[in-house]
């Protein structure tokens, strides 16, 4: 998708892993579906905005100078710019365990969150399908940020 040609695809993925802290995202996963409270929630929303922090620098590849390169990496990078500030200072975490989670008042990102805690928890740990679960719980933080 954008995401993987935006950071440079196959020639550049040990090179955009690297700039992905794992360790960070797992923590932040696993906090908040063993501990299910609201400032478990905070704690691994910072979390995830700190570990995906160095995608708003950019790609990881030089050539920039075409179309189809360039326009995915603005999406993504608008996205992440909308998104990470919202997790990890979110206006107010209101959550009511298993129906809602709120990081403005009104605008529930729970199903797309747990989307991607189901990937990252199962048993044969569907990493492709944590990330496209990631991708779009910050488009639906995106949203509501936008929505402000």
């Amino acid at each position: 998708g954008p995401l993987w040609r935006c950071f440079g695809g196959t020639r550049a993925a040990k090179a955009s892993a690297a700039r992905l802290d794992a360790s960070a995202v797992d923590w932040a996963l696993r906090g908040m579906w063993r501990r299910r409270t609201a400032g478990a929630l905070r704690d691994g929303l910072a979390a995830l905005a700190g570990a995906f922090l160095p995608f708003l620098s950019g790609p990881a590849r030089d050539d920039q100078a075409t179309a189809s390169f360039v326009q995915p990496c603005m999406a993504v990078k608008d996205l992440l710019a909308a998104a990470l500030p919202e997790l990890a200072d979110p206006i107010a975490v209101v959550y009511d365990p298993q129906r809602r989670l709120e990081l403005r008042p009104g605008c529930s990102v729970l199903p797309e969150l747990n989307e991607a805690i189901n990937a990252w928890k199962s048993d044969d740990a569907d990493w492709q399908e944590m990330g496209v679960g990631l991708a779009r719980f910050m488009r639906a933080t995106a949203e509501c940020a936008n929505r402000a």
